[in-house]
């Protein structure tokens, strides 16, 4: 996902589907996503032939490639089910530069 605002990141951002130590339907507020450190862009699925899931999305300063700039902090509100280990997620902050390979 990329969004108008952001600066020069060196990766793309990610939605945070879980932070860590948070349960599958547990709601985040965005106080709380700024404050974690850990999460996971990899989503279980659904049997489902349709879903939505909601988003939120904020700006907020991030280390870019050559200093401080404007990224995006994006997580669904609700923990969703997840598959695959947390990763670093500064600030609540999940990027990938290449493909997330989940289990």
């Amino acid at each position: 996902m990329t969004a108008p605002w952001e600066g020069q990141l060196g990766y793309v951002t990610t939605v945070a589907v879980r932070y860590a130590d948070h349960v599958v339907g547990e709601e985040g507020s965005a106080t709380e996503a700024a404050g974690e450190r850990k999460a996971t862009g990899c989503w279980a699925d659904t049997r489902q032939r349709s879903v939505t899931l909601e988003v939120d999305i904020e700006p907020t300063t991030v280390q870019g490639v050559s200093g401080p700039v404007v990224g995006t902090r994006a997580w669904t509100p609700e923990t969703q089910d997840w598959q695959g280990d947390v990763r670093r997620a500064k600030g609540g902050v999940l990027g990938s530069q290449d493909v997330d390979v989940c289990r």
